[in-house]
């Protein structure tokens, strides 16, 4: 993916991914770092959806979605080792009594330029976080519509299908006006175009409720603000 893509990616998914998945330490940093590429579980889990890579001290390094899970047992786990970095020593402290695992492929990740503190961790437990507050950076309507101009006639109709599924997995709520909003964003630049626009009439509709008026916030894009960045030469 472009550079700008994956700029634009994380922008967007800063303002829609509040859910994270804790690693114990130090396999979050490694995934970052680009020293492991397979998260291990002791139980099968849907990973399959973006959610913010953290750990347990409190740190964010990204966002991160995997694969369907594969069950291995432990002669597959050992031969894996170079992959999810576990040794036998970590291995047995983690899952004493386990011999069959579930190995997840990473398939995207969009890392942080640093590592960000998290101020809070809203209803922990061992497997996954609800919600993941930090510092999130500021959604400037016109540099996202300038980043959207340079993606490709391939990659803007594949942002178009992924905030879709962001909007339903956030509820599909006709009130939510930020993963509306950035719909609005994508598909005007697919009409300028002249791509395909696949409707799904909930959201679609919901564009259409939405004033012209200019909600002068760095968490929300208006129609007016779209269009004239989008426009501009």
């Amino acid at each position: 993916m472009k550079k700008t893509s994956t700029k634009l990616f994380t922008i967007l998914l800063e303002r829609l991914i509040k859910s994270g998945l804790p690693l114990a330490s130090p396999y979050a940093e490694m995934i970052w770092k680009k020293q492991k590429t397979l998260i291990i579980k002791g139980n099968e889990m849907n990973l399959s959806q973006f959610t913010i890579l953290c750990d347990y001290n409190k740190k964010a390094f990204g966002f991160i979605r995997c694969r369907q899970p594969k069950e291995v047992n432990l002669r597959e786990f050992k031969a894996l080792e170079p992959k999810h970095r576990i040794n036998e020593l970590k291995r047995k402290k983690l899952w004493p009594n386990s011999e069959s695992f579930f190995s997840f492929e990473i398939r995207d990740f969009f890392p942080f330029t640093q590592p960000r503190k998290i101020t809070k961790l809203a209803q922990k437990d061992k497997a996954s976080v609800r919600e993941v507050i930090f510092k999130r950076e500021s959604f400037d309507a016109q540099a996202i519509a300038e980043e959207i101009k340079t993606m490709d006639n391939d990659e803007l109709p594949s942002l178009h299908i992924q905030v879709h599924r962001f909007w339903e997995n956030r509820g599909s709520d006709a009130s939510d006006e930020l993963s509306v909003k950035t719909h609005l964003l994508v598909t005007q630049e697919m009409k300028r175009r002249g791509l395909e626009h696949k409707t799904q009439e909930s959201i679609t509709k919901r564009d259409k409720q939405i004033g012209p008026k200019v909600v002068s916030t760095s968490l929300e894009l208006t129609k007016m603000e779209i269009m004239k960045a989008l426009h501009q030469d």
